[in-house]
């Protein structure tokens, strides 16, 4: 079975899909990471195929807007008009291309 998995967020988003992917992959499932650009290393460092959502600049972005860490602005940093599409987009054509029914 090929399992995807897709956090979403920093590496403490990440890191425990990480540990999940980890066990499923010693179980003898293949493990596909979608998420964003920087931690492709990461998903191969595991075993793990990957799926990059955005870029390593996209990510960059994101992660240094001094507006992300704010109270009431970044609901916008993070559901950004652009972006947001952008990235659910991707991310949904990376599961759809690696969707098997029943599998």
């Amino acid at each position: 079975m090929n399992v995807l998995l897709n956090p979403v967020g920093s590496h403490g988003d990440v890191h425990p899909f990480i540990g999940i992917g980890r066990a499923l992959r010693d179980r003898g499932h293949r493990v596909t990471l979608i998420t964003a650009a920087p931690f492709r290393e990461l998903a191969g460092r595991n075993g793990f195929d990957f799926a990059a959502v955005g870029t390593d600049a996209d990510y960059d972005a994101f992660a240094h807007d001094p507006d992300l860490w704010h109270p009431w602005r970044s609901f916008r940093v993070v559901f950004d008009r652009d972006r947001f599409p952008r990235f659910l987009r991707q991310t949904y054509r990376h599961i759809a291309d690696r969707y098997v029914p029943g599998g």
